[in-house]
């Protein structure tokens, strides 16, 4: 004997104009899976903002860490989009940095006479990763990313930050 429901999802319903909304969650993560790409128009830098405000908010106080009185970034509109890379995990925004071309006139002239050849990137920031999926792996894969795009790589990071020495120191930097 089959069973049928006495009521359908449908009838079950006191509103017509619900929607589903796909939610996802990250379980497992490998390298393979994250992509990292530039910026593109359609992007929505206002989940840019916010989750680079997420991940450094540990630098909001004056003790530890911490050094700065609001958040990072002020507005979308302080988002360098034209030097912007995101990384993805599906559909999901999972990290982004900031790469600049780099130029050191004392060193590439003294090295080769020319002052405006860019020889190195220079990451100013932001290094973001959503604060849920902080150390499995992200932040070095948009690193790793960044140092492809040249043969050197320079990183400035604010001395009360220790907790980020080992995370470069691992990675080479001196």
């Amino acid at each position: 004997m089959i069973l049928q429901p006495i009521i359908s999802n449908m009838d079950a319903l006191t509103r017509k104009d619900l929607m589903y909304v796909k939610k996802q969650k990250i379980n497992k993560l490998t390298p393979d899976m994250i992509l990292v790409r530039e910026y593109q128009t359609g992007d929505n830098l206002e989940a840019v903002l916010t989750l680079i405000n997420a991940a450094y908010k540990l630098e909001i106080g004056d003790s530890g860490l911490a050094f700065k009185k609001f958040d990072r970034l002020q507005s979308a509109e302080d988002i360098e989009a034209d030097k912007l890379h995101i990384a993805l995990v599906g559909e999901a925004m999972v990290g982004c940095i900031v790469i600049a071309p780099g130029t050191d006139s004392a060193n590439i002239g003294r090295l080769t006479g020319i002052t405006t050849q860019l020889l190195f990137i220079y990451l100013k920031g932001p290094l973001a990763v959503r604060s849920d999926l902080q150390g499995r792996g992200i932040g070095s894969h948009l690193l790793e990313y960044a140092e492809s795009k040249h043969q050197e790589t320079t990183v400035d990071v604010v001395s009360c930050r220790t907790d980020l020495e080992q995370f470069y120191h691992n990675r080479g930097y001196r």
